[in-house]
C-alpha cells in the first residue's frame, strides 16, 4: 500500500481528511508522523498540501486567549487545539469501500 487517508471527526457534520503517501511502502510511523504535522498546522493553513479540509465550524475564541499571546493570534489556532478536550487517540477503524481509516478521539486517558 502507498497511500491512505485518514479521516479526523472534527464535530458531529465535519472532518479532516489527512492524505498520506509514500512511494514505496506505507508505514505506521508515515501515517502517525503526517497526522502529527497536520494537527500542529494552524486552521486554515493551506502548508499541509496534502490534505483535503472538510468544513469546520468552530468559535476560535474558545480555544485560545488571543490577547495573552500575540504570536498564537498571529498564527492562528492550531487544528489540535480545535479538538479540545478530545486529544487522545483510541484507535482507528476501516471506513467501508475506500482506502481510508476513521481515526477515533476521546477526551479521556485510557
Amino acid at each position: 500500500m502507498t497511500y491512505v487517508d485518514i479521516i479526523i471527526p472534527v464535530s458531529s457534520n465535519s472532518s479532516w481528511i489527512v492524505s498520506v503517501h509514500n512511494p514505496q511502502a506505507l508505514t505506521v510511523y508515515d501515517v502517525l508522523a503526517q497526522v502529527q504535522h497536520f494537527l500542529q498546522q494552524p486552521e486554515g493553513s493551506q502548508n499541509a498540501a496534502s490534505s483535503r479540509l472538510r468544513p469546520v465550524n468552530v468559535n476560535m475564541n474558545d480555544y485560545r486567549d488571543h490577547n495573552s499571546n500575540p504570536q498564537v493570534y498571529r498564527e492562528g489556532v492550531k487544528r489540535l487545539d480545535i479538538l479540545n478536550p478530545r486529544r487522545f487517540c483510541i484507535g482507528f477503524e476501516p471506513e467501508a469501500g475506500s482506502n481510508a481509516w476513521r481515526m477515533h478521539l476521546t477526551s479521556a486517558s485510557l
